[in-house]
């Protein structure tokens, strides 16, 4: 919810607060004036006094000037305050406020149901891009912005995503994105310090959790392992990596661009799959498995252990496949699924 709905919501339930109170408070006072009638009737008067209804005189107010008086001290207040409830409502209901505050507690919902999901922290003009890839492989994650800009971007782009709105460093926001049942979170807010706050306080909270962090200043990535990141990004660092790598190594760099980059037309990309303990593929070797035949995919790299630091290059077809090993593969998403299928990965 951004902070004009914010607002508004807050001034329209103080408007029925103070509305309410009036009603209670002006009811008392014609129980004083007529202690022999009862509450229902004085409140039924009351309420149709303030809303101007006119239905009948039900006290006879007309027969006593304090009376006359005092119900016109209530009219004039109590129309007043009707009539600003109304115009705070209707002023949420024209800026479509009301949709905001909908979506967000449907996001709330939804977050609280995810599980090994991943929480984007901040999208600015890097993690945009991973709210996209993410999006557009249909994965589960939850998007946390703070910045209105950001937002309006996101909600144009990306339909019923789940996106709450706040300060992701706070553990009660954490909570509402359901980071106890999290995989991974993005810390990508607009400060290394913040950045390093959020990824000191999500291990916390979830000590299994992995976390990628954006570092923006490249001589902060010990700090950033120390607090618990899995991995420090640093956008400066990669990008003039990349750039000297197409004037040194232009045709590797080329292939590369198109393995990563995300088109609407792109059908291949670079993937990886984890065997589970269960799966029909142990025990067989990369021939016997028939992933080749079946699915179509190349296997250029396997790890025995799941480790991303023991890869195995261009893996003889007679390697045997072990419980939680890795394969890395070149395919599109279709393909990926089928592996996945014959892999026994739900």
């Amino acid at each position: 919810m951004d902070s004009n709905a914010k607002l508004f919501l807050k001034k329209l339930i103080h408007a029925i607060i103070i509305t309410f109170s009036f009603i209670f408070l002006a009811t008392l006072g014609y129980k004083i004036l007529y202690p022999d009638v009862s509450y229902l009737r004085i409140l039924f008067a009351t309420i149709i006094t303030v809303t101007t209804v006119g239905f009948e005189d039900v006290l006879s107010v007309s027969s006593n000037n304090i009376s006359l008086i005092y119900t016109i001290f209530v009219l004039l207040i109590g129309l007043g305050l009707v009539l600003y409830c109304v115009s705070v409502f209707t002023a949420i209901m024209i800026e479509g406020y009301m949709h905001s505050v909908f979506a967000e507690r449907n996001s709330k919902r939804r977050a609280k149901k995810m599980k090994g999901h991943s929480i984007v922290c901040g999208v600015g003009t890097t993690s945009f891009h991973v709210v996209e890839r993410l999006y557009k492989e249909g994965q589960q994650f939850v998007v946390i912005e703070n910045n209105q800009e950001n937002i309006s971007k996101i909600q144009k782009s990306f339909k019923n995503i789940t996106l709450l709105v706040g300060d992701a460093t706070t553990e009660e926001l954490l909570n509402e994105a359901n980071i106890s049942e999290a995989a991974t979170l993005v810390a990508s807010l607009s400060n290394d310090r913040d950045n390093l706050y959020l990824t000191i306080t999500a291990k916390m909270m979830n000590p299994k959790i992995q976390i990628i962090a954006r570092a923006i200043d490249y001589n902060l990535q010990d700090k950033f392992k120390k607090a618990g990141a899995n991995y420090v990004i640093s956008p400066n660092f990669l990008g003039g990596q990349r750039i000297a790598a197409r004037i040194v190594n232009p045709n590797i760099e080329e292939f590369l661009e198109v393995i990563i980059k995300q088109d609407a037309d792109k059908t291949i990309n670079l993937y990886h799959i984890c065997i589970p303990e269960n799966s029909e593929l142990i025990g067989k070797t990369l021939k016997e498995s028939k992933i080749s035949q079946t699915t179509g995919v190349n296997i250029i790299s396997y790890s025995p252990d799941g480790n991303t630091e023991d890869y195995i290059f261009n893996p003889s077809a007679e390697l045997e496949i072990r419980p939680k090993s890795m394969l890395l593969f070149i395919g599109s998403i279709e393909q990926k699924r089928m592996l996945e299928e014959m892999a026994g990965i739900v």
